[in-house]
């Protein structure tokens, strides 16, 4: 640490313009076009990408490596191991971290303690019941926000190996009005 050259952010960000300037900007077709090509010009997209390339190879050390700063509070998943980290600071309130792995469901609840180093990690699941061998089943609440009308889950018991089939329907509930019954008995008097 500290033994890095500076990286120049100004260097990157001309980098980038010369590259999308070459690469991803198409022309606009006017009455003076006569063929419209999509495709740019490859050598010019070529120089501006080795340009790119030998700027990030002359980089030496982990300086694209970036994190929050100040003190890090960090757990790890509890399904794939990933450790999670957010920064002490933006656990004042009750919030949601999602895992970081792009093949992982989970997601934890972190709400703050006591004291301001105690963060309480809660793993947000739907619980269910195996009706072969009565285990209790935890899914990850991600899996159920993918799921559509009438789309079908199945849930394997780890213990049976029985499957669960769930099925994503709306429940409507029936509240009975409680001031209907005040207003029948005004009626009746």
């Amino acid at each position: 640490m500290g033994t890095q050259s500076g990286l120049s952010l100004n260097k990157i960000h001309r980098l980038w313009h010369g590259v999308s300037n070459v690469a991803l900007r198409l022309p606009i077709p006017n009455i003076s076009f006569g063929d419209l090509t999509i495709y740019q010009n490859k050598e010019k997209i070529r120089k501006k990408v080795n340009s790119v390339l030998d700027f990030l190879k002359s980089i030496t050390g982990n300086l694209l490596m970036a994190g929050p700063l100040g003190e890090v509070f960090s757990f790890d998943c509890f399904a794939c191991g990933m450790t999670l980290k957010r920064p002490v600071k933006n656990l004042i309130s009750p919030s949601v971290v999602n895992c970081i792995n792009p093949n992982c469901n989970e997601s934890y609840l972190l709400e703050p303690g006591e004291t301001k180093k105690n963060i309480d990690i809660t793993r947000r699941v739907f619980r269910f019941e195996c009706h072969s061998c009565q285990q209790s089943l935890e899914v990850p609440s991600n899996i159920f926000r993918e799921l559509r009308f009438n789309q079908q889950l199945n849930i394997v018991c780890g213990s049976c190996q029985s499957t669960l089939e769930l099925v994503m329907r709306p429940l409507m509930k029936l509240v009975e009005d409680k001031n209907s019954h005040n207003k029948q008995n005004q009626a009746d008097a």
